[in-house]
């Protein structure tokens, strides 16, 4: 699926603008939703530096760690996979999707 240019670029202008400003949380959270979106998208390159930014904000965030161990699961890093599932299970141990998976 081929993307707009200009699209691409005013969405990077956007997220670094959320990003630049606001809580650490609120940052995190801009990381987090940026990731997910370039998950979706099949950007697995981008959605992992964008998921690791919000890791280095939060650590523990449960939601990140579980989008980080789908996308090693993608990359067929199982170690990584069981790692960051464990620690959202630990954080939030009612994630019922990091149990089930």
């Amino acid at each position: 699926m081929k993307v707009n240019p200009v699209l691409q670029l005013l969405t990077i202008a956007v997220s670094v603008l959320l990003v630049a400003c606001g809580t650490p949380e609120e940052r995190a959270d801009a990381y987090l939703e940026e990731a997910r979106s370039q998950y979706e998208d099949g950007d697995l390159v981008k959605a992992k530096l964008s998921v690791r930014n919000c890791l280095q904000l939060e650590p523990r965030n449960s939601r990140a760690r579980y989008l980080y161990a789908q996308i090693l699961e993608v990359e067929q890093d199982v170690r990584g996979v069981l790692a960051n599932l464990q620690v959202a299970i630990d954080e939030d141990p009612d994630y019922l999707d990091a149990r089930v998976k």
